[in-house]
């Protein structure tokens, strides 16, 4: 996710190449799913699996980030831009990682936050989601 209260996603993606990858696009007072608005915009790509490692989400990130570097470092340094995070959310087997000193690399040249949540198996939110 790349976004900020100030920052215009249409703008960024009228010239960029991410465009072609359909991402997920918030606005700032877009009404969300908790029926509240958006207090800021934002750029995520939330359903992209359709590469060689489609259960293993980190790396799919990962291969993504790499394939179009230039163009994230691009919307990180985009005007308005102030949050940058890569979630990963899944059980604990689609959670799993390995990172190499390269990963770390370009996540701090990208700026991202990492955040790795697992469900348990059992639990509601997985059930809803994993179903």
């Amino acid at each position: 996710m790349f976004g900020g209260p100030d920052f215009v996603p249409d703008d960024f993606l009228a010239s960029s190449r991410l465009a072609a990858l359909f991402p997920h696009v918030v606005r700032l007072g877009e009404l969300l799913r908790n029926g509240k608005p958006a207090r800021e915009s934002w750029i995520e790509f939330s359903d992209i699996h359709d590469g060689k490692y489609p259960d293993a989400a980190f790396t799919e990130a990962i291969v993504l980030l790499r394939q179009h570097r230039e163009e994230f470092l691009r919307l990180s340094d985009a005007p308005g831009v102030g949050a940058r995070s890569l979630a990963i959310f899944g059980d604990a087997e689609t959670c799993a990682m390995e990172m190499e000193p390269a990963d770390i690399a370009l996540m701090n040249e990208l700026s991202l936050h990492v955040a790795i949540t697992p469900y348990a198996h059992g639990s509601a939110f997985a059930q809803s989601v994993w179903a």
